[in-house]
């Protein structure tokens, strides 16, 4: 065998032996997964999360600056109950919970509160109805709303857990976690929200 022939032969073998070794780094090379979502429990502290249209977004408290507070609305003998999501002065989010029967502005009694909070799916409000779930997230300074948009159907809000909280306030108070998705609008524009988690404390009175 003449010598041209012998480093041809060798190249062609030294070629393949590389690109073995690379498919079998290759092979060997692990790919990164995918991290998995956060699972907030009832003792979490207070948290609204979920992908809006596909992109994570997390209020939650002591982190960033989000702080949260607690409102009663009350009209027509029914009483709904919200949890605020605040970065400084602007709220960014809010959930409320409402249906429970009361006499005018009497607030309900401390057991009828406590009673009021059950685990379970719940339904999404109506615009301007406070029976029901409501979410809001605000987006440029214009709220998206859970009412304003004419059909939840698919969507879902369900309670995994309730907790009472005694923190020495005197104020009747409940610590509820839920899951959900649903779409938000501001009548004209609308958003989805999907993967969504949410931990927060109600309270009885303003």
């Amino acid at each position: 065998m003449n010598s041209a022939l012998k480093t041809s032969l060798w190249l062609a073998i030294s070629a393949l032996a590389l690109a073995g070794c690379k498919k079998d780094d290759d092979a060997a090379t692990p790919e990164t997964p995918t991290p998995a979502a956060t699972v907030y429990s009832i003792s979490s502290v207070p948290v609204f999360t979920a992908k809006v249209d596909g992109t994570p977004v997390t209020f939650k408290q002591g982190t960033d600056g989000v702080t949260t507070s607690t409102n009663v609305y009350n009209a027509n003998n029914v009483a709904l109950f919200g949890v605020n999501y605040k970065m400084g002065s602007d709220t960014k989010a809010i959930v409320s919970i409402g249906g429970l029967t009361v006499n005018g502005n009497t607030p309900p009694s401390d057991q009828a509160f406590t009673n009021f909070f059950t685990t379970g799916s719940k339904s999404y409000s109506g615009v301007m109805s406070y029976n029901g779930v409501g979410i809001v997230m605000y987006y440029n300074n214009l709220p998206y709303d859970s009412g304003f948009v004419p059909s939840q159907a698919g969507s879902t809000f369900v309670v995994t857990d309730v907790q009472p909280v005694n923190d020495g306030s005197g104020i009747a108070k409940m610590k509820v976690r839920a899951t959900f998705n649903c779409k938000i609008s501001t009548g004209s524009s609308t958003k989805t929200l999907t993967e969504g988690q949410f931990v927060g404390i109600f309270q009885k009175l303003p």
